[in-house]
C-alpha cells in the first residue's frame, strides 16, 4: 500500500513535469485566433529577414488562410507555433500552398521565428510540423525559395535534407542569388495514419 501511494505521487510528478523547451503546440488556418493573425508581423519581422512589404504580405497571408474559401479553393495554409509555458506565446509562424501544377509539390513562405526564441531546436520542430501536414494532405515533395546572402538559412535546410536545385545569380541584387532548394518526404506510416485522423476530428 505505501509503495502504491509512492508510485502514485511518482506518476503525478512526472505527469505534471515541464514540457521540453522545444516541444511546441500549433494552430493552422481556420482555427488561428485574431491574436495569432496580429503576432504574425512580430514575428516575421523580427526573424530579421523580410522587407516591411514581405512582413505585410505574411499577415495578409495569414488573415486571407483563415477564411475556409480562400484556405480550401488555394489549398494555402498558415501555421503558427505556440510555446505552451504559462500564457501560451506565438512564437514562430509559416505557410504553405499546394502547387497548381503540380500533383505533389507544396510551397513554403515565410518560416519565422521570432529572434528571443531562436536557436532553441523551434524551426525545426515548426519545419517537421509542416512537411507531416504536407503528407497528409497527399503531397510528397516540397520546395522552397531564398537569398543566396542568408548562408544559415541555406545551411538550415541542408541540415533538414534540402537540396539546391537551381542557383540565379543576382537575381535579386548584383551578388544576391536565388536560391531553390527541394525534398522529397518519408514518414512512418504509423504516424502519417495517426495525424491523418487528428486532421479529420
Amino acid at each position: 500500500m505505501v509503495l502504491l501511494f509512492y508510485f502514485s505521487i511518482l506518476f503525478f510528478a512526472l505527469a505534471r513535469k515541464e514540457r521540453p523547451m522545444n516541444e511546441l503546440i500549433f494552430r493552422m488556418s481556420l482555427n488561428l485566433l485574431q491574436s495569432d493573425i496580429f503576432s504574425v508581423r512580430k514575428i516575421v519581422e523580427s526573424a530579421g529577414r523580410f522587407t516591411s512589404q514581405k512582413v505585410e504580405n505574411a499577415v495578409g497571408n495569414a488573415e486571407d488562410n483563415n477564411n475556409p474559401n480562400t484556405c480550401e479553393r488555394f489549398k494555402w495554409y498558415s501555421l503558427i507555433a505556440i510555446l505552451p509555458r504559462g500564457v501560451n506565446v506565438p512564437i514562430g509562424y509559416i505557410d504553405f500552398f499546394k502547387d497548381p501544377a503540380s500533383e505533389f509539390f507544396y510551397e513554403l513562405n515565410f518560416l519565422s521565428i521570432e529572434n528571443h526564441y531562436q536557436g532553441k531546436g523551434f524551426g525545426s520542430s515548426l519545419l517537421e510540423e509542416v512537411e507531416k501536414l504536407i503528407l497528409a494532405f497527399g503531397g510528397s515533395k516540397v520546395k522552397i525559395s531564398t537569398h543566396g546572402k542568408f548562408k544559415s538559412i541555406i545551411v538550415f535546410y541542408e541540415k533538414h535534407g534540402y537540396k539546391i536545385y537551381s542557383n540565379d545569380p543576382d537575381h535579386y541584387t548584383f551578388g544576391d542569388s536565388e536560391v531553390l532548394m527541394k525534398k522529397t518526404l518519408t514518414l512512418n506510416p504509423i504516424v502519417l495514419t495517426i495525424l491523418i485522423v487528428n486532421l479529420e476530428t
